[in-house]
């Protein structure tokens, strides 16, 4: 098995996952708003059934 490429805690990832994706939003490479409205979509077409 290859080793791991980032051996860390839990709250180390977890740092490191905020800060890059921190700078991925200050890079204009990931959009939140457009995150949220297509998670919006996706849980109202799962949640479409219809009420007897």
């Amino acid at each position: 098995m290859p080793p791991k490429k980032h051996p860390e805690t839990p709250e180390q990832q977890s740092k490191r996952f905020k800060e890059e994706a921190e700078k991925l939003v200050r890079d204009g490479e990931l959009d939140p708003a457009k995150g949220d409205e297509a998670l919006d979509k996706l849980v109202r077409k799962a949640g479409a059934k219809p009420v007897s």
